[in-house]
């Protein structure tokens, strides 16, 4: 099953569930993330959204509510309500590398392509891991001494 696939089915059961007087935060959360994806693929070309733009929209819905509990240090309900955010998208999320992971495909990559720019490197991670890299901090590491 696709990634909107199995977002639109979650939304669906969410719904349902929050008639039943389920988690109302949940089908909010899923809805707006359908809606965002739905509305930019059709923004750019009238068509359905892929799955490798919905695995960004959830990075950038992760990445959102991550700087929104930074910000909400000092108010707890809304720093659980991030937080709450997070554990939820974080199923529909590819993998992310740590910077350990970053490091060993890295080497990897620079003992085959010995003297290699950073240009092919990057592009190394990003076929490697898709939208779960991040950038800057694979860019830190291979710039690191």
């Amino acid at each position: 099953m696709s990634l909107v696939a199995r977002l639109e089915a979650d939304h669906k059961a969410a719904r349902t569930a929050a008639l039943r007087g389920g988690d109302k935060a949940l089908p909010l959360l899923l809805g707006t993330l359908l809606g965002d994806l739905v509305t930019e693929a059709r923004k750019k070309e009238n068509r359905p959204p892929t799955d490798a733009e919905a695995e960004a929209k959830v990075i950038a819905f992760i990445s959102g509510a991550r700087t929104n509990v930074a910000a909400a240090a000092d108010r707890p309900e809304l720093k659980a309500k991030y937080e709450a955010e997070i554990a939820a998208l974080v199923p529909y999320a590819p993998h992310i590398p740590d910077a350990a992971e970053i490091r060993a495909a890295i080497a990897a990559f620079r003992e085959t392509e010995p003297g290699a720019a950073i240009g092919p490197l990057m592009k190394h991670l990003r076929d490697r891991y898709g939208a779960g890299l991040d950038g800057k901090l694979a860019k830190a590491i291979a710039t690191e001494g």
